[in-house]
């Protein structure tokens, strides 16, 4: 143990990258602890386009999301 530390001693450049081992592995830990669920609310426009992706009309988009048809077909661009 005490050849070790010697020899870390005597090396300047074991002993900074020892200190630099050492002083990474907290940071690390702490943004993995810091990390928090984000949740993104869609517009309505974004909404109306990924349903009538996945395959629902105009009229049931309308009911789905609580707006008139004629502004769900303004957010698709189709014309009535």
């Amino acid at each position: 143990m005490i050849n070790s530390v010697s020899s870390s001693l005597s090396n300047p450049a074991v002993a900074q990258s020892q200190a630099v081992n050492t002083a990474k592995a907290p940071v690390a830990q702490a943004s993995a602890e810091s990390q928090t669920a984000v949740t993104v609310e869609l517009s309505d426009a974004a909404q109306a386009k990924e349903l009538k992706q996945e395959g629902y009309g105009i009229s049931d988009i309308s009911s789905k999301l609580g707006l008139d048809k004629d502004t769900v077909s303004s957010y698709l661009n189709i014309k009535a």
